[in-house]
């Protein structure tokens, strides 16, 4: 291809400012970019690319300014006078991204390429900041105007390119439906052929489809397992469902108004007004300090300032938590509070923060503490919200419908709207009975999550022990579950893991869980973290430093089958009696080389810690009865085999002792399951 000839006339004049047009011999450009005169017998065309650019964003050559002072003359070009370029102001609109072609299109990126280059050398003139300037917006400018901009909005996605095998399989389906109009219109000469011919295609239409089907689980697998790796705790959210979270709709504006409506107040500086029933708080025991800082306190509030958690109220936590208890206790009456059955009558009115529970033995009583705290809360300029409150009446273990009323509006019933607090439901149902069928569904459905994920058997065992595990343990908690229905969520959960990590369904659970065992998994059983919580439970209601917790003597419901009191008793009775025994020695260790924690020097949190500890070890000693029987029986399978002459088929490995093996049979505690036909 020739260039285009240089142009014989002048350069053009008529526009002050125009920049020079330089003829310039460059292979395969294009002469439609280049801006050129037109004579008045040519037709007028239209405006070229570089054309189309905003006045503001050309390039001019401007001639040198000549300054004269004191004889002296000064030559000042005006690209030495160019101001650096500003950022672009938040508030303009961001530019239309463009439809650039792809990468496989190389001829639209080689004419692009050429063309963009015959164009800035012969436009481009000034300082480097304006010329950087000038070639963004150029390119941006005839990119636009040559493949157009991306639209606005979600766009269709497109289908990728058919590999040979879905070409094949789109070719089988077409020979079926071919061959089955073939087949209604064939005579009964024609039909038996055309039958096996249909049945021999729809045969490779299986083999391809189930092949082209492992291929997508392989593709999808790997994929899971590359996105399992990057950010497993990430996965697990979006995993069980994250969240809901809702969209803030409203403006910044209209915020801000709520807010300072709520939470401003007019009177602000003025003194509350006198109230005969506010209490008048004793004497502090312990006189402020008034020394000078110390060195400890100062790190402990930069310590807090610098947590990305510590919050920043304008009000200080102790002096509002202060200020709400006296007003809770100037209204408290105690001979309204329930009676417990342990003898002990509890506060009618108890408060954390800005929550209030109120309790009392009748419903007139509870009509009177409701009207005494809406005085208190008004005298303090403040109100409550019955919409966000709930009431429940109990006569006779029966749920009632009788409602309160709270500033002249009616606080609905835990019956009309459940409301969830701390993880637990509070509904119309005393039993809990729903809500704990509601947690063995939830576990259910982790479960199968988990199971249809793709992921390696090993990850799924992993995100069961640190992700189903902490999980349902809460609501174990919290519900009076007895020790039978989580040993069925154990089993549930145990015949997963078999699945997951390739063992036989007959692998024993002692296997799984077992702390002694040669093969130890980092698994930990659900029925020993459940124990280990109960008492846990148990030893911080007995041990509590609130009188009126202690006193309560709240009851732990586990069942008939385990109790959790009597499982405290009898592990601190253990740990006495270790004391009494001492550590003994094992083997030819001298006095003294080890060393364990004791039960009479312990503080009360390393008892605590002791007790949990001794109920593990308690556990692990079922597992291991559990194993000594199952020894025995294999035994005794044995036995009757040989009488019956037969072979026993080993059909997984057992995990034994090592060194100690014959005639197939596992000898001592190491064996974790029977064999299988």
């Amino acid at each position: 291809m020739k260039c285009v000839q240089p142009h014989s006339g002048n350069q053009r004049t008529e526009r002050s400012g125009q920049t020079e047009e330089e003829t310039i011999q460059e292979a395969n450009h294009s002469d439609d970019s280049l801006p050129v005169t037109q004579s008045e017998d040519e037709h007028e065309e239209q405006p070229t690319e570089v054309e189309q650019l905003d006045e503001a964003e050309e390039i001019e050559r401007i001639e040198p300014t000549v300054h004269r002072e004191d004889g002296i003359e000064t030559t000042v070009r005006r690209e030495d006078r160019i101001e650096p370029t500003t950022r672009r102001e938040e508030n303009e609109p961001r530019k239309e991204k463009i439809k650039w072609p792809t990468n496989a299109d190389k001829a639209a990126w080689k004419a692009l390429d050429e063309d963009l280059e015959n164009i800035l050398e012969a436009t481009l003139a000034g300082s480097v900041d304006r010329k950087i300037t000038a070639m963004t917006s150029i390119i941006y400018s005839v990119g636009k105007d040559r493949f157009g901009v991306v639209p606005q909005g979600k766009q269709p996605t497109k289908q990728g390119h058919s590999n040979r095998r879905q070409k094949k399989i789109k070719e089988l389906r077409g020979d079926l439906r071919r061959l089955k109009k073939r087949y209604k219109v064939a005579n009964e000469n024609e039909r038996l052929p055309l039958q096996q011919l249909r049945k021999e295609t729809r045969e490779k239409l299986n083999t391809h489809t189930r092949a082209e089907t492992h291929r997508r689980d392989r593709k999808k697998k790997a994929k899971e397992r590359t996105t399992f790796t990057a950010n497993p705790v990430q996965y697990m959210k979006r995993l069980f469902g994250a969240r809901g979270s809702g969209k803030l709709e409203n403006s910044r504006e209209e915020v801000e108004e709520h807010l300072s409506k709520t939470h401003s107040d007019e009177r602000r500086g003025d003194d509350l007004e006198e109230c005969e029933k506010l209490l008048t708080p004793e004497e502090p025991k312990e006189q402020f300090d008034e020394s000078d800082l110390k060195f400890q306190e100062v790190q402990d509030v930069v310590r807090k300032a610098r947590a990305g958690s510590a919050p920043g109220p304008n009000v200080s936590v102790v002096l509002f938590a202060a200020a709400m208890n006296l007003i809770v206790k100037s209204v408290e009456n105690p001979s309204r509070g329930p009676l417990l059955s342990s003898g002990v009558r509890q506060p009618p009115v108890r408060a954390f923060m800005d929550d209030m529970t109120v309790t009392a033995k009748t419903v007139i009583e509870g009509r009177w503490s409701l009207e005494e705290l809406e005085r208190m809360i008004k005298w303090a300029r403040m109100k409550f919200k019955p919409s966000k409150s709930r009431s429940l009446i109990v006569r006779k273990g029966k749920v009632q419908d009788e409602t309160f009323e709270l500033a002249g509006e009616k606080i609905p019933t835990v019956g009309e709207k459940p409301v969830k607090c701390l993880g637990k439901k509070f509904d119309a149902t005393p039993a809990n009975m729903v809500n704990m069928g509601e947690v063995q569904v939830q576990l259910v459905e982790w479960l199968t999550k988990i199971d249809k994920s793709g992921l390696p058997g090993r990850y799924k065992a992993w995100i069961y022990q640190h992700g189903v595990l902490p999980r349902i343990l809460w609501p174990l908690l919290v519900y009076e579950f007895p020790l039978s229905k989580v040993e069925a969520l154990e089993r549930k959960i145990s015949a997963c893991l078999r699945r997951w990590l390739g063992v036989p369904r007959s692998f024993s659970s002692i296997g799984l869980y077992s702390t002694d065992t040669k093969l130890q998994l980092p698994m930990k059983a659900l029925t020993e973290e459940y124990k280990v919580t109960k008492t846990r439970q148990v030893m911080t209601l007995r041990d509590s430093k609130d009188a009126k917790v202690r006193g309560a003597k709240v009851k732990i419901r586990t069942g008939r089958k385990w109790k959790a009191e009597e499982a405290v008793k009898e592990a601190e009775t253990r740990l006495k009696h270790s004391v009494i025994v001492g550590v003994t020695a094992v083997g030819r260790q001298g006095f003294g080389m080890t060393t364990k924690p004791r039960w009479d020097t312990a503080n009360e949190k390393g008892r605590r810690e002791l007790v949990q500890q001794e109920i593990r070890q308690m556990e692990e000693e079922s597992r291991n009865v559990k194993a000594v029987g199952m020894k025995q029986q294999a035994k005794l399978d044995t036995t009757r085999r040989k009488k019956r002459k037969m072979q026993k088929n080993i059909t997984f490995v057992n995990f034994v002792r090592a060194g100690e093996k014959k005639d197939n049979q596992a000898e001592g505690l190491g064996i974790l399951g029977t064999a299988s036909d």
